[in-house]
């Protein structure tokens, strides 16, 4: 049985449209009808399994779960409506945090991809949440034609031939074949407006900025250093530290000494977003705060504490709670999962 990329694209298309209410992006709840695919839904009989590859568990799970949440149901409703006719769609949930890490893992994201290439049932795949993990997988999964399609990926480097001069983008498809897509906008966008924020809106002209290490982290760091300079900033000192740290103090001192009036970071919550924001507040420095769509989630806040108030941070898509086309997924999804 071999994968045939043009006919999965409908069923993991919704599915991941869907989900998206769950996870702070736009949807679409009008699903792509039974005949889609030039008549190759309609005659589906048996069952056809589609995958999720998210951070569920550890200080990621904030993020994770309620995605994960968002493909059952997405897939539960297209089963409801016999969305491929004859056919049912199982769901395989995967989970690329690991115990070592206590977050998102790269080698995890690899070994779950490795094993669901390996079982031609699976048409598709949901994810993976992170760049870094992305990075790992996409090659494996293209070699063995899997497609992927992400809720959250931002790096440019993933698609864009380019973009990002660490991602050699040709090698993440092997094959020629493109079997990678995202749903959402990329961190050259959240760069620019972030960069135009901290001039325009918050009026910070130095910042000290600090990355993770990580293909998200850095990569975002890159962009926000790019138009924020070009818009008239002044970046004061970069400083890429691991996603392990938990003391930024030491960075933090220095940024408060040398007059910035932003403090950057390309990260996750997870790689130390909130312990960031909360000790900037111990340390009783009132230069303001930015990230990207890393920081918001619940973990932030878990970490940050009340400090976490007043910080900036984006997302990569439109508020699906204020999109008239979202709504009834939303409702469903409230109902679903009590939240």
């Amino acid at each position: 049985m071999e994968r045939n990329v043009a006919q999965v694209m409908p069923v993991l298309g919704m599915i991941s449209i869907s989900l998206l209410a769950a996870c702070g992006t736009s949807t679409n709840t009008t699903a792509p009808s039974a005949s889609a695919g030039g008549g190759a839904l309609s005659s589906c009989t048996g069952a056809v399994t589609v995958a999720s590859d998210l951070p569920t568990s550890g200080s990621d799970a904030s993020d994770g779960k309620p995605t994960q949440n968002g493909v059952q149901l997405a897939i539960d409703q297209a089963n409801s409506s016999h969305l491929l006719g004859g056919c049912t769609v199982k769901y395989v949930p995967k989970d690329d945090s690991s115990v070592a890490l206590g977050k998102h893992d790269p080698q995890q994201g690899a070994s779950n991809i490795t094993g669901l290439a390996g079982d031609p049932a699976v048409v598709g795949v949901v994810g993976p949440f992170n760049s870094s993990v992305a990075l790992n997988e996409m090659p494996i999964a293209n070699q063995a034609n899997l497609v992927m399609i992400s809720p959250a990926n931002t790096n440019p480097g993933l698609t864009i031939v380019g973009s990002n001069p660490d991602i050699n983008t040709a090698s993440l498809r092997p094959t020629g074949v493109i079997t990678y897509f995202r749903v959402c906008t990329t961190d050259i966008g959240q760069g620019k407006g972030l960069a135009s924020v901290a001039i325009d809106k918050l009026q910070a002209k130095m910042a000290f900025v600090i990355d993770d290490q990580e293909t998200y982290g850095k990569g975002l760091a890159d962009q926000f250093t790019k138009f924020y300079t070009a818009a008239g900033g002044t970046v004061t000192k970069r400083v890429s530290l691991p996603g392990t740290t938990k003391d930024f103090r030491a960075q933090l001192t220095e940024a408060k000494n040398d007059g910035s009036t932003l403090v950057f970071f390309g990260g996750t919550s997870s790689n130390g977003g909130g312990i960031i924001r909360k000790q900037m507040a111990d340390l009783n420095i009132t230069a303001k705060f930015e990230g990207g769509d890393g920081i918001v989630d619940d973990e932030f806040f878990t970490e940050a504490g009340s400090a976490g108030d007043g910080s900036y941070g984006t997302i990569a898509a439109p508020d699906p709670t204020k999109l008239a086309s979202a709504a009834k997924f939303v409702s469903d999804y409230k109902a679903a999962f009590s939240a």
